[in-house]
């Protein structure tokens, strides 16, 4: 960048060099609207401003999720995500601009084309890596929620501890005295539903042998026809651990359509804590992920990449809490 000229800024924006210095200099005698104004200027003429300044900007963030879409119930746990990132945005005085992305390549998204973000926030399930490095490689500072590499370089990233949540879950319903237990993962290829089984295997490869079954969905209806089918076998667990909600949604909506009950025939248990799972008839026991919490820190992180406080790339890890409500019990252990 050119080293600044107070006089070609101050030609360029019609005001006096002493405006342009008091700005400058930081000091508040000048209109809000003359100052953004003056500052405008010197950014189309591609002038580097003092740090103090930059950082007075208030930081322009960009959040898009992959698949979401507000009607659909497997959207409802990002809901409470860009609350979380909207209101931290809101308190740093920051524009917040949010695009839901339906398409294949977030990278085509309009949000991502008009050039003029600091940062952006990426989440959403599922995102090929080859997106992920591409985003990973942009001019500004990338943030992402629940999504890292396996290879290639590392990301800026906030995250659940799924490993941990799966081993919680695992062991709570251990602890309560089940050992049939059936588990309904969603698909592997997601590293969400990777790390959640990945917790669970390692809880149970010294103590018993779950049945796993891996659905191609998280949704509803997958948790519903995996039910169906585990019903339709000879022997019944006394357990069922859903690895997200939804799936144990359906799965009550199974047991319940084949005459039996929640927790007396069988427990369920589910993962994410989503709003409706309180309100389940039983409620429903879950892993609880801190949905809030998730938005609001990646926005924490993206500002302090945004104005270099801290150097990335930065992993942040949240630990789950276990929620135990109406939908588990316990029951005498085998011997």
């Amino acid at each position: 960048m050119k080293k600044l000229t107070i006089s070609e800024v101050a030609n360029r924006a019609g005001v006096s060099t002493a405006t342009v210095s008091r700005i400058l200099n930081g000091q508040d005698n000048v209109t809000p609207k003359t100052r953004d104004h003056v500052l405008n200027v010197m950014s189309d003429m591609n002038f580097e401003l003092p740090i103090r300044i930059r950082r007075q900007n208030p930081p322009k963030f960009g959040m898009a999720i992959a698949g979401y879409d507000d009607v659909t119930p497997q959207s409802s746990f990002f809901h409470e995500v860009i609350a979380g990132a909207g209101l931290e945005a809101d308190q740093r005085r920051a524009t917040f601009s949010f695009a839901p992305i339906y398409c294949d390549d977030l990278t085509e998204s309009e949000l991502l084309r008009r050039g003029d973000l600091d940062g952006l926030i990426v989440a959403g399930v599922p995102i090929p890596d080859e997106t992920v490095m591409k985003l990973n490689r942009t001019a500004y500072p990338t943030v992402f929620i629940g999504r890292y590499l396996d290879y290639g370089e590392p990301l800026n990233y906030v995250t659940p501890d799924n490993v941990g949540g799966g081993r919680i879950a695992a062991n709570f319903l251990f602890e309560s005295g089940h050992r049939d237990i059936c588990v309904l993962n969603g698909p592997e290829k997601i590293n969400v539903f990777r790390d959640r089984i990945l917790g669970v295997r390692e809880f149970f490869s010294e103590r018993l042998t779950a049945a796993i079954r891996e659905m191609t969905n998280f949704n509803e209806e997958a948790g519903y026809e995996a039910m169906k089918a585990v019903l339709d076998e000879k022997n019944r667990p006394t357990a069922v651990l859903a690895l997200s909600d939804w799936m144990a949604i359906g799965a009550m909506r199974a047991i319940v359509e084949a005459g039996l009950r929640i927790p007396d025939d069988i427990s369920v248990m589910g993962f994410s804590d989503l709003p409706i799972a309180e309100i389940l008839n039983p409620p429903l026991t879950t892993i609880r992920i801190p949905q809030r919490k998730l938005g609001s820190l990646a926005v924490q992180l993206l500002d302090s990449l945004i104005r270099k406080e801290i150097q990335g790339p930065v992993g942040m890890i949240l630990p789950p809490d276990l929620v135990v409500r109406q939908s588990t019990r316990k029951i005498e252990a085998k011997a």
